[in-house]
């Protein structure tokens, strides 16, 4: 009874229960499961109660921020002011930084937050990946069918920029960077911005043409735009 006791580790039982937290749950549904059952269908239950816990935190990382995107590189107003030089706020283009692993427990948050973007009907989705860590194939067949659905339905397309080596490794294997387009993935979001307004038929926004925006301005020599792209 006292190596049992021992074993236990009664203050750090307290302390779980104590959390109020899913672990607390995991945590009294195996011991319960241990003394009035057995121990294998404990660690059974135990195990399965934490894999859905984990998928479910899992699920909460994942963010996708719309973001008005700009590039500062030193640029400076002439009273020393840093200024945003390269941005748009085009409508048109709409920008999401993506960030998390987009796996199966995610994938359906995802699509929920590009459709609502894709409602409105920009012609430019640019998704900057750099802080995807991991995608499975749920993630990537989401991916895919946004893809689809934008160029087929709308006639938009979607950009991928800074996406990370095992991600984009992943997207070949998969086959999604192919049916992307490898001319549609850039090393770095300035560029897969100035693609984008290339893409977009100035003449057709309301926008420019009523005040004269600026905002669709390309500030990247083709030349070395193309150099930018990841092959």
């Amino acid at each position: 009874m006292v190596v049992a006791y021992n074993m236990s580790e009664i203050k750090s039982f307290s302390h779980i229960l104590k959390l109020k937290t899913a672990d607390s749950l995991v945590l009294a549904t195996t011991f319960l499961l241990t003394v009035f059952v057995n121990l294998t269908t404990a660690v059974q239950f135990g195990l399965l109660l934490a894999a859905i816990s984990f998928i479910k935190r899992m699920s909460e990382v994942l963010e996708v921020e719309k973001v008005h995107p700009y590039w500062a590189k030193d640029d400076y107003n002439s009273n020393g002011t840093k200024q945003a030089r390269y941005g748009t706020r085009c409508p048109r283009i709409s920008f999401f930084t993506v960030a998390g692993p987009l796996f199966f427990g995610a994938a359906d948050k995802f699509e929920s937050i590009l459709t609502q973007s894709i409602n409105k009907r920009p012609n430019v989705i640019i998704l900057k990946m750099k802080y995807v860590s991991f995608l499975d194939a749920t993630g990537a067949e989401n991916l895919r069918s946004l893809v689809n659905d934008f160029k087929n339905n709308i006639g938009g397309t979607i950009l991928l920029s800074e996406v990370n080596k095992d991600v984009l490794e992943f997207m070949k294997v998969s086959g999604l960077y192919h049916e992307i387009g490898a001319e549609n993935f850039f090393s770095e979001s300035k560029y897969a911005v100035d693609y984008g307004l290339q893409l977009i038929e100035r003449e057709k926004c309301l926008k420019c043409s009523r005040t004269n925006s600026k905002s669709c301005a390309v500030f990247t020599h083709s030349s070395e735009m193309d150099e930018q792209q990841i092959s």
